[in-house]
């Protein structure tokens, strides 16, 4: 008997309307979700703003963040000046606008150099032999048993100050970490069944390792991708607040706060609006970092 006989009198069955259901149902389900998570839409859209900020942030203040004047100097926050001013009399409202590319350009950079140079050193070690393997892994545990602003504060040591420096310290000292996650994953990979597959069907080295394991060994540190901007936003704010940041007067977040802390009594509000603009942005991160793992990993969200 045919699917139409068995649809009511005046009606007809189409097949294709269960899937329309589903379709229309999606953007209803991802709708409810996020309603039942205000805290995942208030993290993307600190982030766009972050983000705004940084590509025109002549859009949100006409205000130069280097214009200093002293008669102007510690005034609360007015209508005038939203955030206050600081020791010179810069507007901090400018300046936190102004310091925001700096922090985003130094996390994201420092992070995906850090990416890049622990992935090449994890490949070599899980494919370059056991020789290869051994002595890789013995310098990457000797360099994790430094903490990572103490290894970041050696290189800057060396090297100098500096926004530049301090992308490569945090960087560097986000290597071994990755280096020794890609290694593992790297390894997983190749004693699974589909890359012997592979090689019994006679594909070459190069293709096997382009196509099956690097895929497969770097999809872990794309997922963590989120978080490791927020722990290098974070360090380099801690770094900055050091004295070992960008030079003055470069409107920093970590400097800004640096600085800051020598005038608490009197101006509070040149250490709440840095802290809490670090605060704010690595926990909006962490936010959509978790939400990203969650989804790769197949759990709600």
């Amino acid at each position: 008997m045919s699917t139409a006989a068995l649809a009511p009198a005046g009606q007809f069955f189409s097949p294709i309307e269960p899937e329309e259901d589903v379709v229309l149902a999606a953007p209803a389900q991802v709708h409810r979700r996020i309603r039942r998570r205000p805290a995942l839409v208030l993290a993307a859209a600190w982030l766009v703003l972050l983000v705004l900020f940084a590509l025109v942030p002549d859009a949100f203040t006409r205000l130069d963040p280097l214009a200093a004047d002293a008669g102007q100097a510690f005034l609360a926050p007015a209508a005038d000046h939203w955030l206050g001013t600081d020791e010179n009399g810069r507007d901090l409202l400018s300046r936190m606008i102004h310091g925001t590319g700096i922090s985003l350009v130094v996390g994201l950079a420092a992070t995906l150099i850090g990416l890049a140079i622990g992935s090449a050193i994890g490949l070599l070690a899980a494919l370059g032999g056991r020789i290869a393997d051994h002595l890789t892994g013995r310098l990457l545990d000797a360099l994790m048993a430094f903490p990572d602003q103490l290894l970041a504060l050696v290189i800057i040591t060396f090297f100098g100050q500096g926004t530049t420096n301090l992308i490569l310290a945090i960087a560097f000292a986000m290597v071994p970490r990755n280096a020794r996650l890609v290694r593992a994953q790297a390894l997983l990979v190749r004693r699974s069944g589909y890359v012997e597959a592979a090689q019994t069907l006679g594909l070459s080295r190069f293709a096997i390792l382009w196509r099956h394991i690097l895929p497969n060994a770097l999809k872990p540190l794309l997922i963590i991708l989120p978080l490791s901007v927020g722990n290098s936003i974070a360090a380099s704010a801690g770094l900055s607040f050091l004295g070992f940041g960008a030079p003055p007067p470069a409107p920093e977040w970590g400097a800004i706060l640096a600085v800051g802390r020598n005038y608490l009594p009197e101006a509070w509000w040149l250490v709440a609006a840095p802290a809490l603009a670090i605060t704010l942005t690595v926990l909006a991160i962490t936010v959509i970092g978790r939400t990203l793992r969650a989804r790769s990993e197949g759990r709600a969200w």
